[in-house]
């Protein structure tokens, strides 16, 4: 075996380089006092993205009943508490 590269190398090509995009564009700017991104109606870059900002949304609690686990270890019933977290609004 004459060629001691690995196969792989033989078929690597260099990857093009592409142009950055503007980094300040016209269209968006960084607002301190809100820490995140605003539009230059001010409104907030998040509901470009979404139908309408993330709300709050509550999981109710409740039980995992007792039982065996398949390995036969008897496990009693525990109280999983509710939560309340963000999601996207519907």
């Amino acid at each position: 075996m004459e060629n001691q590269q690995p196969l792989i190398a033989f078929f690597l090509q260099p990857y093009p380089q592409s142009q950055p995009g503007p980094l300040n564009s016209d269209h968006e700017e960084y607002s301190s006092e809100r820490q995140l991104n605003v539009g230059v109606d001010g409104l907030p870059l998040h509901l470009a993205r979404s139908s309408s900002p993330p709300t709050s949304c509550y999981t109710p609690g409740h039980t995992i009943p007792a039982g065996y686990t398949p390995s036969g270890k008897y496990k009693s019933s525990t109280i999983v508490p509710g939560k309340t977290d963000k999601r996207a609004g519907r």
